[in-house]
């Protein structure tokens, strides 16, 4: 069984918020990553294609990161592999799953925690029918995978984020993490990894909803 790291809030473009939840992947869940191409029909624009790719080079890579034991299941496999003195790299990927319809993956959170105790986003993805205009896009999936890797960075003492950004993506990282500036490159400071942490944990609360 997979383990549930936040709860979140994700809304669609009608009706009312619904709740999600961002858990570690297993093997099931990179399957079904691995099954978003063929979801999809018809012209792919530019963000559909970026979903795809780096969803695709997300699961490849954490497969490799498995083949070599460098995984981590669960917040406290993270802390037994980190345990001080150690300097060991491990990587994650969390998965965000409705709760309504746990079996299908809303996107995808490829991260490492490097020798110096910093988080590095490798990959952030969305499933491509969440992003299209109409009653099956979906809101805040993205932002919750952010969310649980700060509560993750959160008990681990990481003391920042960073990671490459896409031109759209640059001003999302930008205004999410109150950053000064964003480009092809983001860095997140711990102050600031604080402050979207406590948000978020803030909305869920203001919405009924849990953190585990």
């Amino acid at each position: 069984m997979s383990s549930v790291v936040v709860e979140f809030v994700i809304r669609p473009e009608e009706g009312p918020s619904r709740r999600a939840d961002a858990h570690f992947a297993t093997l099931v869940d990179v399957k079904s990553v691995q099954g978003w191409r063929r979801q999809i029909h018809g012209a792919k624009d530019i963000l559909t294609e970026d979903a795809l790719e780096f969803a695709s080079e997300a699961c490849k890579r954490w497969m490799f990161y498995r083949s070599r034991r460098r995984t981590a299941s669960s917040i406290k496999t993270i802390g037994r592999r980190i345990s001080p003195g150690k300097k060991e790299e491990v990587a994650f990927l969390l998965v965000a799953r409705e709760e309504s319809a746990p079996a299908r993956c809303l996107g995808i959170a490829l991260c490492r925690r490097t020798w110096a105790n910093h988080l590095v986003l490798d990959f952030l993805a969305t499933h491509p029918i969440c992003l299209r205009d109409g009653p099956d896009r979906l809101r805040g999936i993205g932002k919750g995978l952010l969310f649980g890797v700060c509560e993750i960075g959160n008990s681990i003492g990481a003391t920042a984020l960073w990671g490459e950004a896409t031109e759209s993506s640059a001003p999302k990282y930008k205004a999410m993490f109150r950053l000064d500036e964003s480009d092809d490159l983001f860095y997140v400071p711990s102050s600031n990894l604080r402050a979207f942490r406590a948000a978020m944990a803030a909305q869920i609360e203001t919405e009924g909803l849990r953190q585990k």
